[in-house]
């Protein structure tokens, strides 16, 4: 019992992956809806924080980006909008992107313009990750009320208390909490500033974001240690990727046709791979539900009369291996590229 205890106390009171204590995403929403850029920004429950953020808002913004990482370098500056903000957050997958289009469209502030991310892993019914369930409730009633059906994420999902005990008292969340308690002794606190420039990650007052300068910055062999890694199997939200969800191609119909339904012009990007990348996925069978994402996606745009932008493959936009951090994320300087004469 005293280990138990211990175990318990340790989680809930460090909390690194914040299921217990939400200070720092309620500092941050905050910061953002003061207009004010963060630095030192953390690894934090960015799903809450967006809720909290969302609440705070009362007007809708002309432009917004719903996405992953991939399109978290999106700001009002490269997209020429005065009225913009980017909702991407990392892993972001067809859950999220229901659950903040729902808490907007609940508060009444959906935008004029939707840039929808689509992700070939947002049609992946294993991608085995949990921190959508944020959005649970909303997505649930959804579903409920315009009989869409639940992929087997919700399926087998336990109540949120239930969760959370689990997460209270696991081991392998104590290691974890214990590593964050002494990497926190040099983390440096948050900040709001005005400067758009630090040496650590920046969240700007538009949502987006600056990477910290040990990316941005990274020497050529540390890039190739990222690829090699990604090649040999780390291929993250793509693994256990056999076939398209049609739950979640149900979903999309729905989210695209209600969007339309109230208006809103909506622009499909296709983030690119890093060319050595999408070459590997090009001819492996590893790759191939990928291809298969980025014909889905398009037949379904196309369907709707959407506007769809990019590609997976870099090549159709004239990317080259110097406009990516790593296997699949580009840098700023790639955003023109991209949306050239769009």
């Amino acid at each position: 019992m005293p280990l138990l205890m211990l175990v318990g106390g340790v989680n809930y009171f460090i909390d690194p992956a914040h299921f217990f204590n939400f200070e720092i995403e309620n500092k941050i929403a905050e910061g953002v809806f003061a207009q004010k850029n963060i630095t030192n920004y953390p690894d934090c429950n960015d799903r809450k924080m967006e809720r909290i953020l969302i609440s705070k808002f009362s007007k809708p913004f002309k432009t917004v980006v719903f996405g992953s990482s991939h399109t978290m370098l999106l700001t009002k500056r490269n997209m020429h909008s005065t009225s913009f903000f980017n909702s991407s957050f990392a892993g972001a997958l067809t859950e999220d992107l229901m659950g903040v289009y729902l808490l907007m469209k609940q508060k009444n502030i959906l935008p004029d313009t939707i840039i929808l991310c689509l992700d070939a892993a947002a049609l992946n019914e294993n991608h085995g990750q949990t921190r959508w369930q944020e959005f649970l409730p909303e997505i649930k009633n959804n579903c409920e009320a315009n009989n869409l059906p639940l992929p087997k994420t919700i399926k087998k999902y336990y109540p949120a208390w239930f969760y959370r005990l689990q997460i209270l008292f696991s081991p392998d969340y104590f290691q974890q909490s214990l590593k964050d308690f002494s990497s926190k002794k040099k983390s440096p606190a948050i900040q709001f500033t005005n400067d758009s420039v630090a040496i650590n990650m920046i969240k700007f007052a538009d949502g987006s974001i600056r990477y910290p300068n040990s990316l941005i910055f990274q020497k050529q062999d540390e890039k190739q240690k990222l690829l090699h890694e990604y090649l040999n199997g780390k291929l993250g939200l793509l693994n256990n990727f056999y076939e398209l969800s049609a739950n979640y191609e149900a979903w999309f119909n729905w989210l695209l046709d209600d969007m339309q339904q109230h208006h809103i012009v909506v622009i499909g990007l296709l983030p690119a791979f890093e060319p050595s990348v999408y070459q590997f996925l090009e001819k492996n069978p590893k790759g191939k539900m990928v291809m298969e994402s980025e014909k889905y996606f398009r037949n379904l745009m196309a369907k709707k009369h959407l506007q769809i932008i990019g590609s997976y493959n870099p090549l159709l936009q004239n990317l080259v291996d110097a406009d990516f951090y790593n296997a699949d994320h580009f840098k700023e300087e790639a955003v023109n590229k991209i949306f050239v004469g769009k």
